[in-house]
């Protein structure tokens, strides 16, 4: 009786460790592998959110998965998420708020992502079928990259962290009459404000002679602007502008 329990056991133990290594197998397939983040369009690193969304994918409705992607996207075009409207989007969907927000987050990295790089569609297609994303979530993300691209693009910039930019600038000649040291100067110098996009206002002095260095200097840059922007790069690049319009243009007409 007792080497057929030790038998029985044994048999157990081994039927125990096969359905341990398939599951194991099982959550790999559904995992983003280990090794590719180099070749992938994250490079040099997959981010851990879109590691982290991956495997919930498989188990999510299709119609729900949509209405997560349009939020990243909506959120990557500048529009904001309060907490009372992440509970209601929650509440409307039957997701776990943990659940929800590591699957929008990991939607947002890999569309910001292939933005930012300006990552070709059917390079995105391919990476992000080697990281195990489920083939219908890889049709809708591509889709949405190709129908969004341009507008992203356009709020990217805006969005950007920059220096304030130059609004407008005024400029006046004071011509100081006399000093400490001399009754007589007659000394011009140029007052210059400039305003800023944040509201700033900085008011300067400057001297005849580096103010006449100064309208050389902006003289130079607008003669290499326009050498720059007749050389053939610049054509190429502007033809390549005009072809990305083209292919959002057609591809929005499409989705409708």
């Amino acid at each position: 009786t007792i080497p057929r329990m030790a038998t029985a056991a044994s048999r157990w133990k081994r039927a125990g460790g096969v359905i341990k290594a398939r599951n194991l197998a099982t959550a790999a397939f559904k995992a983003v592998p280990h090794g590719i983040d180099s070749t992938t369009y994250f490079s040099p690193s997959i981010p851990p959110e879109v590691r982290a969304a991956v495997p919930h994918l498989y188990s999510m409705d299709q119609a729900v998965f949509r209405r997560v992607l349009e939020a990243a996207v909506a959120l990557l075009g500048g529009n904001s998420l309060s907490d009372s409207q992440f509970e209601e989007f929650q509440a409307s969907l039957g997701l776990e708020g943990g659940r929800l927000g590591e699957v929008l987050t990991g939607l947002y990295e890999m569309v910001r992502c292939a933005v930012r790089n300006r990552t070709k569609v059917d390079v995105v297609q391919r990476d992000l079928a080697e990281m195990n994303v489920p083939a219908a979530c890889v049709s809708d993300i591509v889709r949405a990259v190709k129908l969004s691209r341009f507008d992203l693009e356009s709020a990217a910039v805006v969005q950007r962290v920059r220096f304030p930019k130059l609004d407008a600038m005024t400029w006046r000649v004071d011509v100081a009459i006399s000093t400490s040291s001399l009754t007589r100067a007659f000394k011009p110098t140029v007052v210059m404000q400039m305003a800023l996009s944040d509201g700033r206002l900085k008011t300067f002095e400057v001297p005849i002679d580096q103010f006449n260095q100064l309208r050389f200097n902006v003289a130079k840059v607008l003669r290499d602007m326009r050498q720059l922007e007749s050389h053939p790069i610049m054509r190429l690049a502007f033809d390549a502008d005009k072809k990305r319009f083209d292919e959002q243009a057609a591809a929005a007409a499409e989705s409708k």
